[in-house]
């Protein structure tokens, strides 16, 4: 989701996963939509996201054609910052301090810890 995050924000990013995550989505070229906006007023981009933010995305996501882009679940994204927290936690809070912050158990910030630290993320 990083990209569409990147091009359109992060609020119009967590809507289009919260509606269409797990699932492919058509993306028009930014030529047809600067040109023709009036023809994807329906498209489920536009629709959640507004056109000039439909736009942005299309510019970093699509190629001549336009293409289907596959928006990826919320469950996803959070276990991504899940992994981002667990890192900025590391050094401030316990392990148990963590795991009730995240609301997950010890043990899944264990083991995301372990892989941090395999990764030199953390010490």
């Amino acid at each position: 989701m990083t990209d569409i995050e990147k091009a359109a924000g992060r609020e119009a990013a967590m809507t289009l996963m919260y509606k269409y995550g797990g699932t492919h989505i058509y993306v028009p070229t930014p030529d047809l939509l600067e040109r023709f906006p009036q023809n994807y007023r329906n498209n489920r981009l536009v629709q959640i996201v507004g056109l000039e933010a439909a736009i942005e995305i299309a510019r970093n996501l699509v190629g001549p054609m336009g293409s289907k882009v596959y928006i990826p679940t919320a469950a996803s994204f959070v276990r991504g910052c899940r992994r981002l927290w667990v890192r900025d936690y590391a050094d401030k809070f316990s392990l148990s301090e963590t795991a009730r912050r995240l609301g997950v158990s010890e043990r899944y910030v264990s083991q995301i810890r372990r892989d941090l630290r395999q990764e030199g993320l953390i010490e």
